[in-house]
C-alpha cells in the first residue's frame, strides 16, 4: 500500500513541477498526460488501500491491552 501511495504521490509533484515549469501552449501535451498518468495512480492508490482495509477488516483485531494478555498467559 505505502509503495502505490508513493508512487502516486511521486506522479503529482512531478506534475506540479512540470505546471510551474511549462506554461501555455508549450507544455500543454505534456502537462494533459502527466495528468492523466497522475489520476490514474491516484483511482489505484484508491484501490489497494481499499483492498487493504478489507484485509485488515477480515482479520481478528489484536490486542493491545497488557493486563488481557496477562490474563491469556496465566490460563496456559
Amino acid at each position: 500500500m505505502q509503495d502505490v501511495i508513493g508512487d502516486w504521490h511521486d506522479w503529482l509533484k512531478l506534475t506540479e513541477r512540470a505546471e510551474g515549469v511549462f506554461d501555455g501552449a508549450q507544455g500543454a501535451v505534456l502537462i494533459a498526460a502527466l495528468r492523466n498518468i497522475t489520476r490514474a495512480k491516484y483511482r489505484q492508490a484508491l484501490e489497494v488501500l481499499e483492498e487493504t482495509r478489507k484485509t485488515l477488516g477480515e482479520k481478528p483485531p489484536v490486542s493491545l491491552d497488557i493486563s488481557a494478555r496477562k490474563g491469556q498467559l496465566h490460563q496456559l
